[in-house]
């Protein structure tokens, strides 16, 4: 069935254009769905091939595959997604195409488990501590790697060759393959089963791939790099994720913590929206990091040093992004970093008046009514300090009122 479903995705491509490769005029979809910059509808062999490997891509996702078969569905998915960046060349209404199946491919990396599929479950009983000695762990991860870095492969080859989207595939390109990654720290138990350093060696080697197909983009670009500071980026999460899988809880936050300057620098140098939305997301995940997990609870018990870099590692990157950002356009930006600046300084202060504290009283109850207030001091400034932000006015003034409420 799904190699059925599969076939008939290619024969919907193939079959309207009675040749040897696709030549489907444009728009493409997402012009008009997205751009909505006028030029029309797409045509009726556009919106065929979008329907039905839309419908194929949703089939392989949501269908459980035989026993035996796991990594099937997986195969179908980037070998549609490789071969429509490559086949399609032609078709200048299909260059959007193969997003579908890329998307496809990491929905199903994060579905299997809650699929409770057989190649999953295989995949977790085969933890070092549950099977025999000297046994090697399973190829599973290693071969979803490849395919995740073979669709990043076909969609920056796609971009640099006169794509519809040359901006939009190359940013899909450098995400693709990295995000198959995260999905899998976050829900597979990778480490458990291949070990932390054969998983950062991994997650290292697709950093180099980033690395190469930026270097790639900055020469076909011939001085504009735009294209080649998404896989800059790209690079730089992967090795901040290999950090954390061999390093200590601090190690991501510092890495996080240079990525966020980064997209500061190349956003000052380049002017590029989507550095600023960069800033924006690593801003959130270092809040993250730093309140929830490993988070300030962490922290209380953690080694004094590695507490206090968790929190001192962030401030430093912030405060670099804030001074490289430009002024103009990035209101919101700024306005993130600022409010990631005041929150590491809440938790900081959090952290090493309650360890002080804890240790001249040989421990506090974290019920008591002092250790309650301790913690709750720092937010209430946190969010007078909001308060005092929105005489600033201008678009801003809503999400710093938001901001104050939520300390």
């Amino acid at each position: 069935f799904q190699m059925a479903v599969t076939v008939l995705a290619v024969l919907a491509v193939g079959v309207p254009a009675l040749r040897l490769f696709p030549d489907h005029a444009g728009p493409t979809v997402l012009a008009v769905s997205l751009i909505q910059k006028g030029g029309g509808r797409p045509i009726f062999p556009v919106l065929l091939a979008w329907a039905t490997v839309t419908v194929a891509v949703v089939l392989l996702v949501l269908v459980p595959p035989a026993p035996g078969l796991g990594l099937l569905p997986f195969v179908l998915l980037a070998g549609l997604g490789i071969g429509l960046a490559l086949w399609t060349g032609q078709a200048p209404g299909l260059h959007d195409l193969p997003l579908v199946p890329a998307v496809g491919f990491v929905a199903l990396v994060a579905f299997v488990p809650e699929q409770g599929s057989d190649l999953f479950w295989q995949f977790t009983d085969s933890a070092i501590d549950m099977r025999p000695p000297e046994t090697a762990a399973p190829w599973t991860v290693t071969w979803l790697m490849l395919l995740a870095a073979g669709l990043s492969v076909a969609l920056a080859f796609r971009a640099m060759r006169g794509a519809a989207h040359p901006v939009i595939l190359s940013i899909a390109a450098a995400l693709a393959a990295p995000v198959t990654a995260l999905v899998l720290e976050l829900t597979w138990p990778v480490t458990a089963v291949v070990g932390a350093y054969p998983w950062a060696l991994q997650v290292m080697a697709l950093a180099a791939l980033m690395v190469a197909l930026a270097v790639q983009f900055a020469r076909t670009d011939a001085g504009e790099l735009r294209r080649a500071a998404h896989f800059t980026l790209s690079a730089l999460a992967l090795i901040a994720l290999a950090l954390f899988l061999i390093l200590s809880h601090a190690a991501l936050s510092l890495g996080l913590a240079v990525l966020v300057a980064v997209a500061a620098a190349l956003d000052r140098r380049l002017r590029l929206p989507e550095m600023a939305l960069a800033v924006q997301a690593g801003v959130m995940l270092l809040g993250w990091r730093m309140a929830v997990d490993p988070g300030i609870l962490w922290a209380f018990d953690a080694p004094l040093m590695a507490a206090v870099s968790a929190y001192v590692g962030p401030l430093i990157g912030l405060g670099a992004a804030l001074w490289l950002l430009p002024r103009a356009e990035r209101d919101a930006a700024r306005a993130f970093v600022e409010s990631g600046i005041a929150l590491a300084l809440v938790l900081l202060a959090d952290v090493l008046i309650f360890r002080w504290l804890a240790g001249d009283m040989g421990g506090m109850p974290p019920e008591a009514h002092w250790s309650v207030a301790l913690l709750a001091l720092p937010w209430l400034v946190m969010a007078l300090v909001q308060l005092y932000r929105v005489k600033l006015g201008g678009r801003l003034a809503v999400l710093r009122y938001g901001l104050a409420g939520v300390a």
